[in-house]
């Protein structure tokens, strides 16, 4: 038998990240400016290695053009380029697909079916961003994220605003189907943004098994409550706070609402 010295380092499992949209990132570079899309999914895929991470789920939203990247057609074709890439020879870690359908996408839940038709989803989750509620409690301060992230001015952003009204309502709606099929192919479900009791009950009731980033304890402590599980921000513990002020994930992980992060 070998035995090898590491020198004081320790040996561990590979990371499982399931839920990152750094792609998105890695191809839009900057406000408008675009890498090639299979030469930036090369460079994450090595930079995902370096960090230790074995398995990695690219996040990727089925939105209606809100940012850059964020529409259900760009997220189908990114899709089948993470999996011809994933099959590759020039793949260091497994890639794999978390879709996330943004309610009110007008295309977003029928290309995620047929995605799921040719199998090429690993995972699913739901995220709701009208302001009012979730990750954006006022419209302000749904105003000064996108202006200050995305350089959107004001009349954009009431325009996105203006767009996410009028299609919630049947945008859930679609989103009761795609829960149906998501249950009969068994994929982990999931959630993010949660903000009450009323809605983790809710999505319990639709088959969703994780909330993803719960804004408050309330939501937090409702998940574990229906015996869902609860995933927090890695970045929130590094940095010691939410991006947008809500649920620490400290404080989560204290109280014993965490069960992993990503």
């Amino acid at each position: 038998r070998n035995s090898f010295n590491v020198h004081g380092r320790l040996i561990a499992p590979g990371l499982v990240d399931l839920h990152s949209d750094a792609l998105e990132k890695c191809i839009e570079i900057r406000p408008g400016v675009y890498f090639d899309a299979e030469f930036a999914l090369q460079n994450l895929d090595r930079r995902i290695v370096s960090c230790g991470i074995t398995t990695f789920c690219h996040a990727l939203s089925f939105a209606d053009n809100e940012l850059g990247l964020r529409s259900s057609e760009r997220a189908e074709s990114m899709v089948r380029l993470i999996r011809h890439y994933s099959q590759s020879r020039k793949s260091a870690v497994r890639h794999m697909v978390h879709a996330r359908y943004e309610i009110g996408a007008k295309h977003g839940s029928e290309v995620i079916q047929r995605l799921l038709d040719e199998r090429l989803i690993d995972a699913v989750s739901f995220m709701d961003h009208t302001p009012g509620q979730g990750q954006f409690k006022t419209l302000e301060s749904f105003i000064n994220y996108y202006a200050g992230t995305y350089k959107l001015t004001r009349k954009e952003i009431l325009c996105m605003v203006d767009h996410k009204k009028k299609t919630r309502e049947p945008g859930w709606d679609k989103a009761m189907d795609l829960a149906s099929r998501i249950r009969k192919e068994h994929l982990p479900f999931l959630s993010h943004d949660d903000d009450s009791l009323e809605k983790v009950a809710l999505l319990k009731e639709i088959g969703v098994t994780a909330s993803e980033f719960p804004v408050c304890m309330e939501a937090a402590q409702a998940a574990k409550k229906f015996n869902m599980k609860v995933f927090m921000g890695a970045p929130n513990l590094i940095r010691g706070c939410s991006s947008n002020n809500h649920l620490k994930a400290s404080d989560a992980l204290e109280a014993g609402m965490c069960d992993a992060l990503v």
